[in-house]
């Protein structure tokens, strides 16, 4: 009871005390935080998921707790360490209580076998932080790389044609590796915006994390700037690219028909962020950023994108699409998904 729920109660009272967010390691040993974390992310808003983020250790709800290009790692990363340590040490301790004489007269040998045990194990939990790591602490976002002097303008954009809704018809799987990795370089900017603006209709209508109840946000924001890192972090990345200007107008032509007001920005930071809750233009808004795109040897292509209408609102992912009957249709995803 007391790993439980002392954890919970020292975060509360820590957080009183100091009027600010409590430390997330406080609540690593409590079982409940380890299993909150990992029911967060199935869990959607309507069904109190921002409790469960809370008790994971997402305190801050004004704080976004996923980036353009990494996931935090979730509390039973740390829960499960800790208690793997206990219980060895727990057992190492109870081979000496059941000696009938002499319990605590511990030969050399003794000493060796439970400190080398106890090192395997750290050894071992070290390395599953390793092999983790780059889709985690080591996850770089490259627009943050990219000089502001490089980087998009916004422009206002017009609104002309309609694009048909995109359906996703199918589960796609992973395809070879992209046989043209400059994309932008061979495909024509009509066949670039059209791609684009599938991708950004699908998560508009389609993947936009409240089921089958559609949010239709007055306020859509397009980052100008590629950020390959946005869906599947662990994926080979290119550059960052900046949308021309005409790519951009042609896209909010595809998406004119959504019923959402078009910005163009240079990054997130841009946009009208409410700082108590992280929410977009108050919760009227969302951002989607693109990635480059990637042409595959079967003639679809690969392009990551992400969404962010909240601190405990985004998901991101890499979608296939196909030229079906010359209209780019997003037709499946493939590699890493993550939501929150």
């Amino acid at each position: 009871t007391l790993l439980m729920f002392g954890p919970l109660f020292l975060a509360g009272i820590i957080g009183a005390i100091q009027q600010r967010e409590p430390p997330r390691m406080v609540l690593a040993p409590s079982p409940i935080s380890a299993l909150a974390s990992t029911l967060a992310p199935t869990m959607g808003m309507e069904w109190g998921g921002s409790l469960f983020y809370i008790l994971g250790g997402m305190f801050n709800l004004g704080m976004a707790p996923i980036s353009q290009a990494s996931i935090p790692r979730p509390m039973y990363h740390y829960t499960l360490p800790i208690y793997a340590v206990i219980s060895l040490i727990l057992y190492l301790l109870a081979t000496r209580l059941v000696q009938p004489t002499r319990r605590w007269n511990m030969r050399r040998k003794d000493w060796l076998v439970g400190i080398g045990m106890v090192l395997l194990l750290v050894v071992v939990i070290a390395g599953a932080f390793f092999a983790t790591a780059p889709r985690y602490e080591w996850a770089k976002n490259p627009q943050a790389a990219l000089p502001m002097a490089e980087r998009a303008v916004a422009v206002p954009m017009a609104v002309q044609a309609v694009e048909r809704e995109v359906v996703v018809v199918g589960e796609g799987t992973p395809t070879p590796t992209p046989a043209v990795p400059d994309g932008m370089a061979v495909l024509d900017e009509n066949t670039q915006a059209a791609v684009y603006a599938a991708v950004a209709r699908q998560l508009y209508t389609v993947d936009h994390t409240f089921g089958d109840q559609p949010p239709d946000w007055p306020v859509l924001y397009l980052v100008s700037v590629t950020d390959d890192g946005v869906g599947d972090p662990n994926a080979p990345q290119g550059e960052p690219r900046q949308l021309s200007e005409n790519l951009r107008s042609k896209i909010a032509d595809h998406l004119s028909d959504l019923p959402a007001k078009r910005l163009w920005i240079e990054s997130r930071e841009q946009a009208k962020i409410d700082p108590n809750n992280g929410a977009v233009e108050g919760g009227s808004g969302v951002i989607i950023t693109v990635g480059n795109i990637h042409p595959q040897t079967d003639g679809m292509v690969h392009v990551s994108a992400s969404l962010y209408f909240s601190a405990l609102g985004a998901a991101g992912k890499t979608y296939i699409l196909s030229n079906i009957d010359g209209t780019w249709t997003v037709t499946g995803t493939t590699g890493v998904e993550w939501i929150s």
